[in-house]
């Protein structure tokens, strides 16, 4: 996170802890991680990267809409076309 937005550890905690009693987990079975990374590697994505991926695969797998982030470019590359990708900013109601 960018400086001024970073949060310790045990506060980082609390927002998860919050975040998990209000969404549903959403994990990959081990056929679906592989495909992810054989996707991945036929787009050249790499290190990090692969984070992005595995967050867009479980976003399509749970038919999300969109997935939010401030780090549109990186997702888009991760996600392919199969997701829309925007910034919290064009959140709609």
């Amino acid at each position: 996170m960018p400086g001024e937005m970073r949060v310790p550890a045990h506060e980082a905690l609390l927002f998860i802890e919050d975040l998990r009693a209000r969404l549903t987990l959403i994990n990959l079975e081990a056929e679906e991680y592989s495909a992810m990374l054989s996707s991945a590697a036929e787009r050249n994505v790499f290190g990090g990267a692969i984070y992005d991926c595995l967050h867009a695969e479980c976003a399509i797998k749970a038919k999300a809409e969109a997935l939010y982030t401030w780090s549109v470019r990186d997702f888009e590359r991760a996600a392919a076309p199969a997701l829309r990708v925007l910034r919290p900013t064009e959140l709609r109601d």
